[in-house]
């Protein structure tokens, strides 16, 4: 059925009365039954389309639309996650960086130093040092600074009435030395009257300076600085000793400070019964909330009221606080998201409905279609996958860092644990060795040696053996085997480790001091003090081993008199812990270790009892150990070597030339290739005469290492691993190898220690390069992760506070590069993977639209015959749309593209070959047009008696017209140069003439015409408005031949001058203004010396073609950036050298 007539029914005329179909009929009915059929098909196939078009509506546009915005959601959460986590992370730094800032020492060092800088070197005058003084303390509340000045030979300036005492007191600080720490009672008197503690305060500020230092005081003498510098004369201030009293300032003086100082609105604090201050984001918020919340969260950080909030505990009583809003979407890119969305699905709609249910064709073209298609089928999915990619590696990207962190903790705490192992393998090895002992007690003087023999090799503080009735028959001095250890080193090395225990706040003994900076330290003998406290210590030892003796007879069931009583000893011993320590060992640490403490020390005492022949107790065995010593031991196992000391010229004191390892000693223990004596178990040392043919007991050698982990075997090594058997018939895994587990590759790890005599491992001063770790672990004794410097490179550091390792603070350090990289090397796979799919799904869409890509491919190959220079080719022109007409205004172009082919043949075949050889001289054209045809030209005209002319000229404009102007150029050239063969300027006139009578001034040629003479190794030139030639001589250096002229085709009088130019052992380069202008991508020109440089490196390099040699220098630089101009080079280069 006609469509139209459907529309706009014709009228019918009724048919006769009783005829067919008349009214009446049967026909009637039978007429009207098949239009309310026709009706009801209708609406059925309207509603077909209906179904059809929903099902099409949620196939490719709803399952995008939801992947789409679920993907957008998702991205918007990862994106504010990080941003929240950034911000976190900056503001945990901030409130560190407040804690150490808001440190009074840190605090007030800055400020004295300040003050000091401006008095340093000042003319010793009363008033003016007053005013300065009087300044500084108007600064501050007053009685909170205390300030005497000093000249250059250290006298006290009386600058407000100092007390004299402070000249003594400043003569202790800043002595040498050599002179003893401990005062004489004349010179405490003196000082106690206007010093609380001036001993412990000498201690600790001598060899100090410029350093705010804890003074022990709570309200007055809290803090004390000192600086004395050299070389300043006399008359002038030298030296400044300030002591600090806090009971005169408010308690958030310093955190006010501070925060004015930082400027800082993100900044607060809290302290405990007063306000406070809390930062500007947080307005509103009660400070007891903050405090609450900040007990609810273990790491501190959380988010309140959409607020980013970080809190620090600075002390007891204060509370560093961080906030800020927490990031947010703007309104502005939601909004045009949405928009953009809700268009494009009103458009899909419409369209869609009025297509697919109207039946209304839409004309959509042939671009819309690729991208309605390529968008439905594959790239809108594609991106939604991308979005979950992305999200997925950012979440990875995070969990990195978090996975190293965890890593690197478990590694720390299993390194603090092993120490408790390793603990209890020295007491199997002193177990061997009471056992060992135990074989010589009928012969006294074979204890005696094996005793000496370990005290030699530094296997321990000090030993002490007590015989059955009370007698010592051996008792060592109680200097520690670390100290000792130190004291053998040679000079050099003992400066730097000296500094070091200085610098961590150390006030050792005069004798310890002598020893360590005294190149040839003599026999300095015990102190008095020391002597006092080694006779103490023998009383307690001999009354403790009768105690231990008394309970080994009575377990063994020997009967024998009870022990002495012990209390003629107490009111000697009860102010020294060892003695207690002593004491409790005998009667409940048998055949075991017994911690002690005292005296900011740690120990540990071993106690046996040698049995006689009989079965009951004949000596009492005591080994003394400080704690540094197994530590010493034990990260010396882990990192397979000593702590370095510093190389010449590091800055640290005392640094020197490297000497080898700092805990190498004369004597080696056998058992661990390359080991030092004393971190040799007990039992492996110096051999005594004793045990020669004696069948030792087995004892544990090599270093140890924990449960389920083992270390790796290399070539050349010895065996990693294997079985050991202690005295107790246990068997336990030790390590041979000098690294060991630990240091297994790609895990930095540090042991840093402020203990005076503690050393750092891997090096001497590695605790400077984490003093700020130590002032936050104080704060807050839980492990710390933070990003830091350390050695030079951005690293994530992890700290712990050691359980066991009582002395130090574990580190372990992971470069961020090395994480990076390998989180890029998962991401390029990740990606890789997404490229193979997403290169399977883009097979698939182009099946879908492969219908559409016909015309593409005929005008693939339409260019392919354009590049071939085919051009009969024509394209099938298919369709009436786009790609239609741009068919049939190809094959326009390609029966232009033939004429102008035949108009470049034709300009070709004016040129010479690229290269001729003339005599001595080879001569060589290179022309590159920018279109098929051009206004460049050169030419090489032989003439009588060996002459040739060398002309070349670029005419305005590009095209047809300009090789229109080429051609006559030539003619004209031919023509007239044989008549003229030594007169160029006379022909450009001629020419001159000619252009101007042809031409009209239309167009204009500059052009350079030179005869060249073999013969006589010269040319001569005339040049009209053409670029001045590069001439290159013998030396490499490219000068310009100036012909100063004038084009033709401009004026009927031009003035073109003649010049003779020798070439003898020259290379002369002509060229066109193309080269020089031609442009980068920055639209920076090649330039005239770029080309001149470009010249000389082509004739230095020899090359045979030195013209392809500059055009490839051009082409370097212009990069893919098209020339702008035809370009043309000609080189005259000598082939015979004259």
């Amino acid at each position: 059925m006609n469509p139209a007539a459907l529309r706009d029914p014709q009228p019918v005329s009724p048919p006769a009365s009783g005829a067919a179909g008349s009214p009446g009929s049967a026909d009637d009915g039978g007429s009207a039954m098949p239009a309310a059929a026709t009706g009801q098909a209708g609406g059925r196939e309207t509603g077909g389309r209906r179904r059809r078009w929903v099902f099409f509506i949620l196939t490719v546009w709803g399952l995008p639309a939801f992947l789409l915005w679920w993907g957008l959601g998702r991205l918007a959460g990862v994106v504010l996650e990080r941003q929240a986590q950034a911000e976190s992370d900056r503001l945990e730094h901030e409130v560190e960086a407040l804690g150490l800032r808001s440190d009074p020492r840190v605090f007030f060092q800055r400020h004295l130093a300040r003050v000091w800088s401006s008095l340093e070197g000042m003319a010793a005058r009363r008033e003016a040092l007053e005013k300065v003084v009087r300044g500084f303390r108007r600064e501050w509340p007053a009685g909170l600074f205390d300030l005497y000045l000093f000249d250059g030979e250290g006298g006290l300036l009386p600058v407000g009435d100092p007390p004299p005492e402070m000249q003594l007191f400043h003569d202790l600080t800043r002595a040498p030395w050599t002179v003893p720490l401990e005062l004489a009672p004349r010179q405490a008197s003196q000082l106690s009257r206007v010093l609380p503690s001036p001993q412990s305060m000498v201690k600790i500020l001598k060899g100090r300076p410029g350093r705010v230092l804890a003074l022990g005081g709570s309200g007055r003498f809290a803090w004390g600085f000192y600086d004395q510098k050299a070389g300043i004369p006399g008359q002038r201030v030298g030296g400044l000793l300030a002591f600090i009293h806090p009971e005169a300032m408010p308690r958030d003086l310093v955190l006010r400070r501070v925060l004015a100082e930082t400027r800082s609105s993100d900044l607060g604090f809290l302290l405990e019964g007063e306000a406070g201050v809390l930062p500007a984001s947080l307005g509103g918020v009660s400070p007891g909330v903050v405090e609450a919340r900040f007990h609810q969260e273990p790491v501190g950080r959380f988010e309140l009221d959409g607020r980013l909030v970080v809190v620090r505990r600075q002390d007891m009583a204060t509370l560093l606080v961080g906030g800020v809003a927490a990031p947010a979407l703007g309104p502005v890119l939601p909004l045009l998201i949405g928009a953009a969305f809700l268009l494009g699905s009103l458009w899909l709609l419409v369209r869609s409905y009025q297509n697919q249910v109207l039946g209304r064709p839409v004309p959509v073209g042939l671009r819309t279609k690729l991208i309605g298609y390529f968008s439905l089928s594959f790239a809108l999915p594609l991106v939604a996958v991308g979005f979950l990619t992305w999200a997925f590696l950012a979440d990875r990207r995070d969990g990195a860092l978090e996975a190293s962190r965890r890593e690197s903790f478990r590694r720390l705490v299993e390194v603090d644990r092993g120490f408790e192992e390793f603990v209890a393998r020295k007491r199997l090895t002193y177990q061997a060795l009471a056992r060992r002992l135990a074989g010589w007690v009928a012969t006294p003087s074979c204890l005696v040696a094996e005793a000496e023999a370990g005290f030699a090799d530094l296997r321990w503080d000090n030993l002490h053996l007590v015989a059955s009735t009370g007698g010592l028959l051996v008792s060592q001095e109680s200097t520690p085997a670390e100290m000792r250890r130190n004291f053998r080193k040679p000079y050099r090395q003992r400066l730097p480790i000296f500094h070091s225990w200085i610098d961590r706040g150390a006030a050792p003994p005069a004798r310890d001091i002598l020893n360590m900076i005294l190149e040839h330290p003599r026999d300095l003998g015990p102190l008095p003090d020391t002597e006092s406290f080694q006779g103490v210590l023998r009383k307690a030892a001999a009354q403790a081993g009768q105690i231990a003796i008394h309970q080994f007879n009575r377990l063994h069931g020997v009967a024998v008199t009870g022990p002495a009583k012990a209390s003629q000893l107490v009111m000697e011993t009860m102010i020294e812990s060892e003695s207690f320590g002593l004491l409790d060992a005998a009667r409940h640490g048998m055949g075991t270790f017994v911690p002690i403490e005292g005296n900011r020390e740690m120990g540990l005492i071993y106690v046996d009892v040698l049995p006689g022949p009989a079965g009951e107790g004949w000596f009492a065995l005591f080994v003394f150990n400080n704690i540094v010593n197994f530590e010493r031991e034990y990260l010396e196992g882990l990192f397979g070597t000593g702590p370095a000391l510093p190389a010449a010229g590091s800055g640290e004191p005392g640094g020197g030339p490297p000497a080898g390892r700092e805990g190498d000693v004369a004597r080696r223990a056998p058992g661990r290739p390359g080991a030092p004596a004393d971190s040799g178990p007990v039992g492996t040392g110096s051999v005594t005469p004793c045990g020669a043919g004696r069948q030792e007991e087995p004892v544990a050698t090599g270093s140890w290492e924990p449960e389920g982990v083992g270390a790796p075997e290399g070539p050349g090594e010895p065996s990693g691993n294997r079985e050991a058997v202690g005295p107790d018939g246990k068997r336990f895994r030790t390590v041979t190898s000098p690294v060991g587990w630990l240091t297994g590759e790609g895990w930095d790890f540090r042991a840093i220690s402020l203990h005076q005599s503690a050393p750092n491992f891997p090096t001497t001063w590695e605790f400077r390069k984490f003093r700020d770790l130590f002032a936050v672990m104080e704060a807050s004794p839980r492990p710390l992760a933070r990003t830091m410097v350390v050695d030079g490179v951005r690293s994530d550091v992890c700290a712990l506070n050691s359980s066991f390792l009582k002395h130090y603070l574990l580190v372990a350090v992971t470069g961020l590069e090395e994480l990076e990289e390998q989180q890029d090397r998962f991401e390029w796979m990740v990606w890789g993977v997404f490229a193979g799919l997403g290169a399977f799904g883009l097979a698939l869409s182009w099946l879908l639209i492969r219908r559409f890509l016909v015309p593409v491919r005929d005008l693939t190959r339409g260019l392919a015959a354009m590049k071939a220079k085919e051009f009969d080719w024509r394209l099938p022109v298919r369709s009436d749309d786009e790609l239609g007409r741009l068919c049939g205004a190809f094959n326009e172009a390609l029966a232009k593209l033939r004429d102008l082919e035949i108009a470049r043949a034709v300009q070709a075949d004016l040129l010479p070959q690229q290269s001729q050889r003339f005599g001595a001289y080879e001569v060589i054209g290179v022309n590159i047009m920018t279109q098929q045809v051009g206004g460049d030209y050169f030419d090489f005209i032989p003439l009588p008696h060996g002459l040739v002319a060398v002309a070349m000229g670029d005419v305005s404009g590009h095209g047809v017209s300009a090789a229109l102007v080429t051609a006559m150029a030539k003619a004209a050239f031919s023509i007239l140069c044989p008549r003229q063969p030594d007169r160029p300027e006379e022909v450009l006139q001629e020419v001159n003439r000619e252009l101007l009578a042809q031409v009209k001034r239309a167009k204009m040629m500059t052009c350079f015409l030179g005869i060249l003479d073999p013969q006589s190794d010269c040319i001569i030139c005339a040049n009209a408005g053409q670029s001045y030639p590069l001439l290159i001589g013998g030396d490499g250096k490219a000068q310009m031949v100036r012909l100063p002229s004038q084009p033709l085709g401009v004026r009927a009088k031009m003035a073109c001058h003649r010049e003779v130019v020798s070439l003898r052992g020259k290379t002369m380069m002509l060229y066109s203004d193309g080269l020089v202008e031609a442009v980068n991508d920055r639209q920076e020109m090649f330039g005239y010396e770029a080309l001149a440089r470009a010249a000389e490196v082509a004739v230095a390099s020899r090359h045979p073609d030195l013209a392809g040699r500059v055009l490839e220098q051009v082409r370097e630089f212009t990069g893919e950036v098209p020339w702008n101009d035809d370009a043309t080079l000609v080189v005259i280069r000598p082939v015979i050298k004259g």
